[in-house]
């Protein structure tokens, strides 16, 4: 069942790290940057978001979004 990012909070894949997982952005206004951690301490971006979109990635031990202008994100990680 896909997680549901809520704020900047890291997010643990149920899949394996290094596997492929899919993101789904649903509704959102201004952007949304998805971000990986390998410690939960250093945070690297791997895409940011403009319009809704689904997009496989490569799943990092800690994932987060973090959202730029506009209202609360929708955004759910399968894997």
């Amino acid at each position: 069942m896909a997680q549901q990012f809520v704020g900047t909070d890291p997010v643990k894949p149920t899949g394996t790290p290094g596997g492929v997982g899919v993101v789904q952005l649903v509704s959102f206004s201004g952007s949304v940057d998805l971000q990986a951690s390998v410690d939960g301490t250093n945070w690297t971006s791997i895409d940011t978001f403009t319009v809704p979109a689904v997009k496989a990635v490569t799943l990092a031990p800690q994932m987060r979004i973090v959202q730029t202008g506009g209202s609360d994100a929708v955004v759910k990680l399968e894997g």
